[in-house]
């Protein structure tokens, strides 16, 4: 079955209709989702402008990138200098395209 994708701008329309008084058995025939897929929507979204939405995604995804980040670091072998704040400090600019202003001077970073 192909899997279709839905704009943040459909969700949040699709929501507004039930909202209005659309039955929800006419919404999701006439969209061609299932009833599971609507209610996870309004679990999500309810109450969301469409703006909101995507600002929740960017949001869920640049946690997702920190949270790889952090299982990386991890990973890494300590440092006998305690320079892993430093190394972390590096890494969040890093993340935000900017670059910081020193760094610890002990790393090789």
């Amino acid at each position: 079955m192909k899997r279709k994708r839905f704009s943040v701008e459909q969700i949040v329309a699709v929501l507004k209709q039930a909202e209005l008084g659309t039955p929800v058995a006419d919404l999701i025939r006439h969209i061609g989702i299932s009833e599971q897929t609507f209610y996870r929507w309004k679990k999500q979204y309810a109450g969301m402008q469409s703006d909101q939405v995507r600002e929740l995604k960017q949001l869920q995804d640049e946690n997702g990138r920190l949270k790889k980040l952090v299982a990386e670091l991890r990973n890494l072998p300590r440092q006998a200098d305690g320079c892993e704040l430093e190394l972390l400090a590096v890494c969040a600019y890093s993340i935000g395209g900017k670059s910081p202003n020193e760094s610890c001077g002990r790393c090789s970073l």
